[in-house]
């Protein structure tokens, strides 16, 4: 008795279950057997450190996951009821879970004694014994939370780190609980609180009431671990899911979402969803799958959706045709993705635009080659994929398509073919079909594939005017046919270079060729008499491919062009040179007019879209056209920057160069081009250099009194070099350009992940960084008056990565995106508000002040979007929805939410919720076929449009109500043969029917052309004969007013024929003209 009483008596001093049943164990032992007194002090010892033994700790570890596995099966057997609400909808096996609750609310708790195994040298439980607990409590946590996932996803975990703070000591023999629950996470770490809590001595300021005994206990120790999950998942490649399977690390958001944590059982019914898809790894590591996709999304009451329409407005590819000018050299037709814009070299303006049936469609064929019909010359011949249409550009009208099996790329003719032109055809890229030379019959509408050329690469075709022959380009060689026998073998003329460029000459037997080396080779090969073998001269001024030549209509010149963005002009006599340089980007095409009755012309097409229009004579710049394009080149994000200019109702995008910025007019459809970073952009491809490219736009809100400011965030990297990044602000001009104010040399120190304005005065800019620095920087005036931006303050939210940023309507709130929360800022004080999270938007990436006066902010990343009041930061909406951008709109209670696309299918369409906030949270579905890269809001009106950057780089408008201001396809004016003296009488001063003289300010123009070099001028026959053709002209004479009751003398009409007829040179002619307009 006396044995057992000491058992006992052992037991009291850790009465917990483990110790009573060992204790207990030992008593009966020693009470059935006599020991000796060292057979007693090893079993004391040994009861009293039965902690220590071997798998002890294990046992202890391991016994939640036990009980937790035998609870789900009671559960699942009916043998233990739940109070759980039914309306929740969970199965008899998930009552024990934390489905439906928040992890915050889920806390482990045990109890325990410091005993004296447990002691250090001080008479104090020990640091190591801290260590066992916390692995007791994460234990616990796995149990109640985690587990489910670790048994059906295979997640294992790891410690990463751990950091404890000793507040109390604990004595020995005192009894302790240890109470562990979530703090938080972010993408790759989960962080856990230990808390060691004790009997409170006197009035304790660190006194907490216990989770699990209510009571009021003082806290002794707090620990904080950090842990890690990881997973074998399917990794992806190229954008396909590959079979292999490799350890990945889990995204903590996703795992806890797909432990159904929550307000409700939504996460617990998206994990469900995922899982019987089997795509629960592939989202818990990040990647996008098409379950999330899914119609119940949470919290937000959806109704149905409709298609919004979609309108193209430029293009990454710009079309590589020439330009084509009409006979009389007024007008000029440029290509423009799907449809021909006619370009009046007069008004200086596009007149008409030649648009397809499906222009506005997003599978809308793009135009590939121009020819103007050599048999009929008022007629346009436009080739693209499939069909070849011909025009009556005058009228506006197609009068015939004739179908093609592939794409046209280049077209070509002569008077001479009877009613037939030349078409160089590719085949789809899914055909086994090989690329074709096709001979079209306008008249019939059929084509016949001419047989003498064997083609495997082929890039240009032409014919030379006498309609004899047909030379095309195919790799390095040049193959020369007839035009009128298909039959007959094609010459065949080598090259040891590419063959990149092609023309024939007007008159002479030859050719000219390019090479990608920039060499140009003149070679009599159209004559059987003068065939060679061999080029008759070679020219060579272009370092590197020539990308395109023209000859002029009297083959005196030959016109060649490449990526050096220079026009060269070449004397073919002398060989002698001139240069026009920095025309702007690469020149991709080059085109002479035909010679008229006015000026000759040259066009030349760049690599950004635009067209240069070059008088001949002295070879200035008389117009320019410029047409929309991208770069469509991605970030490592995999996203453009595009922004809304709402003051011109205007996009901001990068322009064909990346680092160069372009403003499309809504209206006009007119682009502005600001060179944000100046670099060099003529550099060959063996040698070329990675240029600045532009990361981030963001205009200020128009404000009355306040200029308009734009904020651009450029950055250049190299391998070997590190990050350049800058940060500028420019100011709005008069002329609808930018200037640049202020130049900020690294305003971070690592990569800049946002930036935004305020949408009040006085205006602050705030940018955020990859390492959570934020800056706010504000304008000031110099000593001098002008506007100049400062840094005005920094700061950060512990250290966490900042990734998106947003002012309130009045500018006293700032908004932070850190992925796992949202931090509120008071702007004037800096003070941290309040810190707002939610499990149903954990990877915040976009964040956005809502409603008619900003009393809501909507935040949310690729798990889903979250509402909340930002009075009460309470949540009250949220929705499962892979975001990619947020947008509020202005004086209404409507956010836009943007989802994620998901690959580069262009069937894939992409849905836009329009959130109604109030009472109730309400969206409506807006789809926008094919999947993007970047988007903004265009239109603050009762529906939503929007400007975004597809897959493909083009850029495109959707929604109702927006697109470009649609031009007549009739040109305004009947387009003839008009003569030299009617170009110069427009600009004189004639007389009106009415008798009343009208006044040009151009009148100088008549004297500027008679001063002209001699060899300038048309032959005077020419101009005699024009004048011959003129009728009478009655010319008023200037007298006083004369009196009602008195006629007013006029002078009859007068002939001049007679006067003209005595004309011999160009002396008389001039004292003519002065004498025949000289009122």
């Amino acid at each position: 008795m006396v044995k057992l009483s000491a058992a006992f008596v052992a037991t009291a001093l850790q009465p917990s279950t483990s110790n009573v049943v060992v204790y207990t164990l030992i008593g009966v032992a020693i009470c059935l057997k006599r020991y000796n007194a060292l057979e007693l002090l090893l079993i004391s010892l040994l009861a009293l450190n039965w902690q220590r033994v071997p798998l002890a700790y294990h046992i202890r570890l391991f016994s939640p996951i036990i009980k937790v596995i035998i609870k789900a099966r009671l559960y699942r057997k009916g043998h233990l009821r739940t109070s759980r609400d039914p309306a929740l909808g969970l199965e008899p096996s998930e009552h024990w879970q934390a489905i439906a609750r928040s992890p915050w609310a889920v806390r482990a708790c045990f109890s325990s004694r410091a005993t004296w195994s447990a002691l250090d040298n001080n008479i104090h439980m020990s640091n190591s014994v801290y260590a066992t607990d916390s692995d007791h409590g994460r234990t616990k946590i796995y149990a109640e939370v985690l587990w489910p996932l670790v048994v059906t996803e295979g997640i294992y975990g790891s410690l990463a780190g751990t950091h404890s703070c000793f507040l109390r000591e604990i004595p020995m023999g005192c009894a302790y609980e240890v109470e562990t629950h979530s703090l938080t996470w972010d993408d790759k770490y989960t962080y856990l609180l230990h808390r060691w809590l004790i009997a409170p001595t006197g009035d304790d300021l660190n006194a907490v009431v216990s989770s699990a005994t209510q009571r009021r206990l003082t806290v002794a120790a707090v620990s904080i671990s950090k842990l890690c999950f990881f997973t074998n998942a399917p990794l992806p490649r190229n954008g396909i899911v590959s079979k292999t399977r490799a350890r990945q690390p889990v995204h903590t958001g996703r795992f806890v979402t797909l432990c159904g944590s929550g307000e409700d059982s939504s996460a617990w019914q998206l994990a469900k969803r995922l899982r019987k898809a089997r795509e629960s790894r592939r989202w818990l590591v990040g990647q996008e799958v098409d379950s999330m996709r899914g119609e119940d999304d949470g919290m937000v009451t959806m109704s149905a959706g409709k298609t919004l329409p979609l309108s193209r407005i430029a293009s990454a590819k710009v079309p590589q045709c020439r330009n084509v000018f009409t006979p009389d050299n007024e007008h000029c037709f440029v290509a423009s993705f799907s449809s021909v814009l006619v370009y009046s070299l007069k008004a200086k303006r596009i007149v008409s635009e030649l648009r397809t049936a499906s222009t506005s469609s997003s599978t809308s064929s793009d135009v590939l080659s121009l020819l103007l019909n050599p048999h009929n010359p008022l007629q346009l011949l436009v080739g693209s994929k499939g069909s070849l249409d011909v025009w009556d550009y005058t009228a506006g009208e197609i009068l015939k398509s004739i179908p093609l099996d592939g794409r046209i790329i280049d077209l070509t003719g002569s008077s001479e073919l009877h009613g037939s032109i030349f078409a160089l055809v590719q085949p789809a890229k899914d055909s086994e079909q090989s690329a074709s030379v096709q001979r079209i019959d306008l008249i019939a509408g059929k084509a016949t594939t001419h047989e003498a050329f064997p083609l495997t690469a082929p890039t240009c075709l032409a014919v030379d005017p006498r309609g004899e022959h047909v030379v095309v380009l195919d790799g390095r060689r040049m193959l020369v046919a007839s035009a009128s026998d298909g039959t007959m073998p094609a010459r065949v003329y080598e090259s040891r270079k590419r063959l990149t460029a092609l023309a024939i000459h007007p008159t002479e037997p030859y050719v000219a060729v390019g090479d990608s080396e920039g060499q140009i080779r003149l070679w009599y090969c159209l004559s059987d008499a003068s065939a060679s073998t061999s080029a008759s001269a070679v020219l060579h001024w272009h370092a590197h491919r020539v990308r395109s030549l023209a000859f002029t209509p009297n083959g005196a010149y030959l016109l060649s062009a490449g990526e050096e963005a220079v026009l060269v002009i070449w004397q073919l006599e002398t060989h002698h040179k001139e240069y026009l340089p920095r025309l702007g980007s690469g020149i991709v095409s080059v085109a002479v007019s035909a010679s008229g009755p006015g000026e000759m012309l040259f066009v030349t097409r760049h690599e950004d879209g635009s067209s240069m229009f070059i008088s001949s004579q002295s070879l200035k710049l008389i117009g320019s056209l410029k047409s929309g394009s991208t770069t469509a080149r991605a970030d490592e994000s995999g996203l453009v920057p595009i922004a809304y200019e709402s003051v011109s109702n205007r996009i901001a995008l990068p322009a064909s160069h990346p680092s160069t910025l372009q403003l499309i007019s809504l209206k006009t459809s007119d682009s502005v081009e600001i060179e944000i970073a100046p670099t060099n952009r003529i550099v060959g491809e063996e040698g070329r250099v990675e240029p600045p490219r532009i990361s981030h736009v963001a205009f200020s809100t128009p404000q009355r009194g306040i200029p308009t400011f734009m904020a651009t965030i450029d950055r250049w990297q190299s391998e070997g070099f590190a990050q350049e990044t800058y940060l500028k602000i420019w100011q709005g001009t008069q002329d609808g350009s930018y200037a640049l104010v202020t130049r900020i040399d690294r305003p971070h120190s690592d990569e800049v992940t946002s930036v935004c304005f305020s949408q009040t005065a006085p205006l602050l800019v705030c940018t955020t960084s990859k390492k959570g620095q934020i800056k706010l920087w504000q304008s000031r005036q110099d000593f001098k008056g002008r506007m100049t931006w400062s840094c005005r303050s920094v700061f950060d939210c512990r250290q966490q990565s900042a990734f998106a940023a947003a002012f309130s309507f009045d500018g006293s709130l700032l908004a932070i995106a850190h992925q796992t929360c949202v931090s509120l800022w008071n702007v004037r004080s800096l003070a941290l508000l309040r810190s707002i999270s939610s499990p149903n938007a954990t990877l915040v990436s976009s964040i956005v002040f809502a409603g008619k006066h900003g009393q809501f902010l909507v935040y949310g990343g690729r798990n889903g979007i979250s509402v909340c009041d930002v009075y009460t930061c309470d949540e009250i909406g949220a929705a499962a929805v892979s975001l990619q951008s947020l947008h509020s709109v202005r004086g209404s209670d409507k956010a836009i939410a943007v989802e994620r696309s998901l690959g580069t299918d262009p069937t894939h369409d992409v849905r836009a919720f329009e959130i109604s906030l109030g009472d109730t949270i309400e969206a409506s579905l807006k789809i926008m076929p094919g999947p993007m890269r970047s988007l903004t809001l265009i239109s603050d009106g009762k529906a939503p449009a929007f400007a975004f950057v597809d897959a493909n780089g083009s850029i495109s408008l959707a929604g109702t109500d927006v697109g470009l201001p649609q031009l007549p396809a009739r040109l305004p004016d009947t387009v003839g043969p008009l003569s030299l003296l009617s170009d110069l009488l427009d600009d004189l001063t004639l007389p009106t029917p009415t008798g009343e003289a009208r006044s040009n300010p151009q009148i100088s123009n008549v004297s500027a052309l008679l001063d002209a070099a001699p060899h300038t001028l048309p032959p005077l026959r020419t101009i005699w004969r024009e004048l011959l053709r003129l009728p009478v002209m009655n010319r008023a004479v200037e007298t006083e007013q004369p009196a009602a009751s008195m006629p007013m003398d006029v002078d009859e009409a007068t002939p001049v024929t007679s006067e003209i007829a005595s004309i011999e040179t160009p002396a008389e002619l001039r004292e003519a003209f002065e004498r025949m307009f000289a009122a």
